[in-house]
């Protein structure tokens, strides 16, 4: 970075224990914004799992055309219910994981921007035609969505099963 462009703010003109300060909460923000992100993956995880054990089930039932119908109604309810679950907590983990990253950028551009600048240039990041096409939120909301449609598909499919 050249002298031009540095920002007006150095290390040099802030407080030693508010630096020392901003760097402690700059760590704990960047920690807690990387935790968020692995827990967003880890619970995206599971609750695909869920229910793809649920479709598999559902499946399973609706071929064999037994008599446990009245199972293959309940876990589509069930399956619809984990995706608004899944929907909610999806969301408040992107709300965090976006509040981390703004508190760590804020801090790092604020009193430590003459040494770093990881978290003001991660948005700057070149991606490929196929990665912008939609961001993790969206495409977490889209997988979310392909499940409560199948479940609503299967749920349709039984209550006319079970009226004929």
């Amino acid at each position: 970075m050249n002298e031009e462009a540095r920002p007006v703010n150095d290390t040099k003109d802030v407080d030693p224990v508010a630096l020392e300060n901003a760097r402690v909460g700059y760590e704990v923000a960047v920690t807690l914004w990387t935790y968020q992100g692995s827990l967003i993956w880890n619970r995206f995880n599971i609750m695909l799992t869920a229910n793809s054990v649920i479709v598999s089930v559902i499946g399973i039932l609706l071929a064999s055309q037994s008599d446990l119908t009245i199972f293959a109604a309940l876990l589509p309810t069930v399956g619809l219910v984990l995706c608004a679950a899944w929907a909610l907590l999806a969301a408040r983990g992107f709300v965090y994981h976006e509040y981390w990253a703004s508190r760590a950028r804020e801090l790092e551009e604020e009193y430590l921007s003459d040494v770093v600048t990881t978290c003001r240039d991660a948005g700057k990041i070149k991606l490929g035609r196929l990665s912008r096409l939609g961001g993790q939120k969206e495409m977490t909301y889209a997988v979310i969505s392909a499940y409560a449609v199948v479940f609503v598909a299967a749920l349709a499919y039984t209550i006319l099963a079970l009226g004929k």
